[in-house]
């Protein structure tokens, strides 16, 4: 279906983070009001001017896959960056979820000062913090990329660990809160350089 939108409401609309991770009311002249979904968005090349705009129809009784944006909070509280002077930086600033379309977070807070550990399990990952194990369907790898290598380290084909949660490391295995982690073969070396720099 095809629709005509006002210009200049649209591209504010499209400013604010929220209108991209949102169920939106869609009220069209003659026909029922619909939920939405946007998809994508085309712009002029060089022109501030949206030239097409991608919404998906929503079913509040089936599960949607989307992207949300991902907020980053307690960086600074790293000893990393405190004590080293590094510089957290995040190459991916979104998350694909699956979810009702009521259950839909305008973004997903990631508290970096809670991390202890994210372990693989099968197709799903565990991040388990301080006080809770959250599941997500993303892999290990996805989450390699978006954390910083200067507060978190790979210590096995299952494991990614934060550095400076680390309480003890006792032969192959790390200890981290009442948690205890192993490492890896293939990972001693990189584990142990990590920790130097750490």
């Amino acid at each position: 279906m095809n629709i005509e939108l006002d210009h200049n409401e649209i591209y504010h609309a499209l400013r604010k983070e929220e209108f991209h991770a949102s169920i939106l009311q869609m009220q069209l002249e003659g026909a029922k009001d619909e939920q939405v979904l946007l998809r994508s968005v085309q712009w002029h090349a060089y022109k501030p001017q949206v030239l097409h705009v991608d919404f998906q129809r929503v079913d509040a009784n089936q599960a949607l896959r989307t992207k949300v944006p991902l907020h980053f909070v307690n960086a600074e509280v790293s000893p990393a960056v405190k004590l080293s002077g590094a510089i957290i930086s995040h190459v991916a600033t979104e998350l694909e979820i699956t979810c009702l379309p009521s259950a839909l977070p305008q973004f997903i807070e990631v508290n970096l000062a809670d991390i202890l550990y994210l372990e693989a399990l099968r197709n799903y990952v565990a991040i388990q913090t301080r006080t809770q194990k959250i599941l997500t369907l993303q892999n290990l790898r996805s989450f390699e990329e978006i954390l910083s290598p200067q507060r978190f380290v790979r210590v096995h084909k299952s494991f990614i660990v934060a550095i400076d949660k680390i309480d003890s490391v006792e032969r192959q295995r790390i200890f981290t809160g009442p948690h205890t982690v192993p490492i890896g073969d293939t990972y001693v070396k990189q584990f142990y350089e990590a920790i130097r720099m750490g």
